[in-house]
């Protein structure tokens, strides 16, 4: 493909912003849970699981940026066309419906976490406010996601009946 010419419809992958939004929710929540984990084992699977899912989210971000500027040299009708698909909608609806539940269900098991073991009693009170404050803020981000994942579906399912 030439510098000049315009990507084929064909060639575009959707720039998916929430689906950004729901791999850095996921590894905040995954790297909070752990840090908030008492009963964490001190070996090599913990420092994977600690490392892996922040690699991960920034991966996706910059794929992000990188089918935002192929998108960006689409011609807006096309564009149009693409994205409002009903089938598009679902699609990406499903799988960011899973992922931000998931998110929540991370920051939901951390404050289980903080009620049986607090955080003050490993770390000190300013490490527990962040820690809490990071766990609200994701979970507030992934539930956000939920919701409009769920009137993104239930768009899908209005155009079916029509």
């Amino acid at each position: 493909m030439s510098s000049d010419s315009s990507p084929s419809p064909e060639q575009a992958i959707l720039p998916d912003i929430r689906l950004s939004i729901c791999h850095t929710a996921l590894a905040g929540g995954f790297l909070l849970l752990n840090i908030q984990n008492p009963y964490k084992l001190e070996n090599i699977m913990y420092l994977i699981i600690m490392s892996a899912m922040p690699i991960v989210a920034v991966i996706s971000w910059y794929f992000f940026v990188k089918r935002l500027q192929v998108w960006k040299k689409i011609p807006p009708e096309i564009r149009n066309r693409i994205t409002r698909t009903p089938a598009a909608l679902k699609n990406r609806a499903f799988s960011h419906m899973l992922m931000s539940l998931l998110a929540a269900s991370l920051t939901a098991l951390g404050y289980i976490g903080h009620l049986i073991s607090p955080l003050q009693e490993q770390y000190n009170k300013v490490i527990e406010i962040i820690v809490l404050s990071l766990d609200g803020l994701i979970g507030v981000v992934a539930i956000a996601v939920l919701a409009r994942t769920v009137r993104d579906l239930f768009t899908f399912f209005a155009a079916q009946r029509s």
